[in-house]
């Protein structure tokens, strides 16, 4: 080595130059990334200015969030020439990266916009009547005949379950369908199951099913077109949901309306709140003909 030291850096100088460890520099040279110019028999370590223009790269592309992994490999399982091409490299596939995180960012973004937009509609008040125009939307259909509490709590395990696995949803929007005349008679089982995506996630969807016991559930895509609907909002218990739809259907025929022959039990955001008990959110609608 010149025997001029001061042309040199020692490792302690040049952590603090670069606001890093001792330890994260003899990690570099223990990876082959940045070994020093020279070590003296004493140990001593001294770096040149080639080193230190390795290391500035090392922290640049540290900065563009490049994982010192990825750098380590880039620096000593190939021959690093520092060429233009060396770094274009790396760059352009950090570039990449970053174009696909932007992406599924911008995906969660649009989904969490929905999202809200979910609990702005439902932004009613508990029992709250309002006469809403919902827009043509694509549904999933599950559609099976339940007969037993059994089936049905099996049948929404299963549902939730495939929703997950196939749309990516883990908390989805669902609507029962129940049929109005049955009701009417407090009977509010569901004729089939209709989910509505809040992510471009069935646009290749076609059809397909499942089973649940001996029972088949056919899964299908269909179009709900605009309508116009009278909604309640509620916040409730499951055993308290009677009393809306009672509610729903004195205000149907006070203000004599005609009606389709469908219900929809919208619910969306189904919750654990204190004694254990589960507290759902969401609407019941009707709709009317204009």
């Amino acid at each position: 080595m010149d025997d001029k030291k001061d042309n040199y850096l020692t490792i302690g100088q040049l952590a603090k130059m670069f606001h890093i460890s001792n330890r994260t520099l003899r990690y570099y040279e223990e990876k082959g990334v940045l070994r020093p110019h020279h070590i003296a028999p004493n140990g001593y370590r001294y770096y040149s200015e080639n080193q230190i223009l390795v290391l500035d790269m090392i922290r640049c592309f540290r900065n563009l969030g490049i994982p010192i992994d990825n750098i380590i490999e880039q620096f000593s399982e190939r021959q690093w020439t520092g060429s233009k091409d060396d770094i274009l490299q790396i760059l352009r596939q950090q570039e990449q990266k970053i174009n696909q995180h932007i992406k599924e960012e911008e995906e969660k973004r649009r989904y969490l916009n929905r999202m809200v937009e979910d609990m702005k509609q439902n932004n009613m008040r508990d029992g709250e009547l309002k006469i809403l125009t919902l827009q043509e939307r694509p549904v999933v259909v599950f559609e099976i005949k339940i007969d037993t509490e059994t089936e049905r709590e099996q049948y929404f395990r299963k549902v939730m379950s495939y929703i997950a696995k196939y749309f990516g949803e883990d908390y989805p929007v669902l609507y029962g369908i129940v049929p109005v005349e049955a009701a009417r008679k407090g009977d509010f089982r569901y004729l089939y199951v209709e989910y509505q995506p809040r992510r471009e996630c069935i646009v290749d969807f076609k059809e397909d099913r499942f089973y649940i016991g001996q029972k088949i559930t056919h899964v299908f895509v269909k179009t709900e077109k605009e309508c116009t609907c009278v909604s309640v909002a509620f916040d409730t218990k499951w055993e308290e949901l009677g009393t809306y739809y009672k509610n729903l259907f004195e205000y149907i025929d006070r203000m004599k309306f005609d009606c389709n022959g469908f219900l929809r039990e919208k619910w969306c955001y189904p919750r654990v709140v204190c004694g254990n008990q589960i507290q759902i959110l969401g609407n019941l609608e009707l709709d009317i003909k204009k």
